[in-house]
């Protein structure tokens, strides 16, 4: 079972420690969130199938909006470069 503690920002964090899983934890705006996530996460590290998902949850759509713009430019050759005989 997760265990599950008010924070003194008036948030709920629900903490995993599993033998052989590193340790998880989240916060949440309520306590039944972080029981039902502990609840999850926990069933799918027995079932085999828990992906960390923390990463992909802090990664913005401005910010992946970004990236591909960079990798589009130095794809293309970058600003202010120009294809052609050099």
């Amino acid at each position: 079972m997760a265990t599950v503690v008010k924070t003194t920002s008036a948030t709920w964090k629900a903490v995993i420690r599993k033998q052989g899983w590193p340790t998880k934890a989240k916060t949440f705006r309520t306590k039944r969130d972080a029981e039902d996530w502990g609840r999850r996460a926990q069933d799918e590290m027995v079932r085999g199938i828990y992906i960390e998902r923390g990463t992909s949850e802090r990664f913005t759509f401005d910010r992946s909006c970004g990236i591909a713009a960079t990798k589009t430019e130095n794809s293309i050759g970058g600003k202010g470069q120009h294809r052609g005989a050099g």
